[in-house]
């Protein structure tokens, strides 16, 4: 509890330094598009080209900076920036404020689980005191009326049996509907489900083999998406520390570059990379092929030209959609 505490208190003063907007100068990395909305990335403002300047506001998440450019304000992927350390201050500021309401959703939740697993106790134990009663019960009629309780229970069993022929019946059709059904699905799922307790709709993709030793998976939680590479080679570890942060540049046939920055737990052995999926990655991913790859580790780094899987993205963002 004290440890808990004294988290809360350490992102509170961190939250607090960086609550204000902020004004860190920086350049764009490539050319692109300054967008009116947050989440829309529909509405362009401005467009801006490489090396130019640009003043960062405040980090709203998901790799989207709140920038000023010749006196507009708006909003741009990190991927379009040259992310310096001023800009990674409002990055961890961010994620440590978001740190803090995962912590309370989390004892929400256990809290939650645990009243879930009393009352299902509570639950089991009174339906245990029932089957008792109701076995005590049935001793008492069967050493009373024999004779009667057997033909009741041929009766009964007769008609449980036909229910069950029927219910099996309607099973068996659904089943075969649903199989039908399921052999046009282009979409390969490791999970699809709802998750009840956190109420957010989780979506993760079957790895696909989309290059030598290189897998790929698409991952949904509630409205963020996620992009897993899964290397089975050693480049060190995979780095969120930003002085060392590990990044996957994707590379288009139309020449166009996405660039993502490793943001979940460090990994080290095997490069299993994780990162954000923006929407205007995914507007970009979904319009040409996979052209290569290049993957930066702690230690060293990878570039992958033969692409067995090259309409991946095409293929698979549906799937998270």
């Amino acid at each position: 509890m004290v440890k808990y505490v004294f988290i809360l208190l350490t992102v509170f003063v961190v939250a607090n330094g960086f609550s204000q907007e902020k004004s860190i100068t920086t350049e764009f990395s490539q050319d692109g598009s300054l967008y009116k909305n947050f989440n829309v990335f529909e509405t362009v403002l401005a467009e801006f080209k490489t090396s130019e300047t640009c003043t960062v506001i405040d980090y709203f998440g998901k790799d989207i900076y709140k920038i000023k450019y010749n006196d507009r304000v708006g909003f741009v992927d990190s991927q379009y920036l040259v992310v310096n350390d001023e800009m990674m201050d409002l990055f961890y500021a961010y994620q440590e404020k978001e740190s803090i309401k995962t912590i309370e959703a989390e004892k929400k939740r256990k809290d939650e689980v645990q009243q879930i697993e009393k009352e299902s106790e509570e639950k089991r134990q009174r339906l245990a005191l029932q089957e008792l009663e109701k076995k005590r019960a049935i001793e008492i009629i069967e050493r009373n009326k024999q004779d009667s309780i057997a033909k009741i229970i041929a009766e009964d069993n007769t008609k449980k049996a036909n229910k069950i022929s029927k219910k099996k019946d309607k099973v068996e059709k659904e089943i075969t509907v649903l199989s039908a059904t399921n052999t046009t699905n282009t979409c390969d799922y490791a999970m699809n489900e709802f998750d009840s307790i956190d109420k957010v709709k989780l979506i993760r993709t079957e790895p696909a083999n989309i290059a030598e030793n290189l897998t790929a998976e698409l991952f949904k939680r509630g409205k963020n998406n996620y992009i897993f590479f899964n290397l089975l080679e050693d480049l060190g570890c995979a780095s969120y520390l930003p002085n060392n942060r590990s990044s996957a540049k994707v590379t288009l046939e139309n020449n166009k570059i996405i660039t993502f920055y490793h943001s979940w737990d460090m990994y080290c052995g095997e490069f299993n990379f994780k990162a954000n999926l923006s929407n205007s990655q995914m507007a970009m991913l979904k319009k040409s092929p996979i052209k290569s790859l290049k993957f930066h580790g702690t230690e060293s780094s990878k570039e992958i030209t033969t692409i067995f899987y090259k309409t991946f993205f095409i293929d698979k963002l549906q799937c998270i959609e």
